[in-house]
């Protein structure tokens, strides 16, 4: 049974697409800006969809 579309696990390049930014951003916001990340093995990064949405919410100044 796949994942539901919102819970889809994205990568670095994934990332940047899906925030609009290029990928350095990505590699320097997940200390910088608390972008909710992970390492698979010692240097992939990757995210999960619902958590960026969630993170994005919280990122709200209007």
């Amino acid at each position: 049974m796949p994942a539901p579309v919102d819970d889809e696990i994205l990568d670095v390049a994934g990332i940047a697409e899906f925030l609009k930014v290029k990928e350095r951003w990505v590699y320097r916001s997940a200390r910088e800006y608390g972008v909710p990340m992970f390492l698979v093995g010692k240097k992939f990064l990757r995210a999960r969809k619902s958590e960026l949405n969630a993170w994005l919410e919280q990122q709200r100044v209007y």
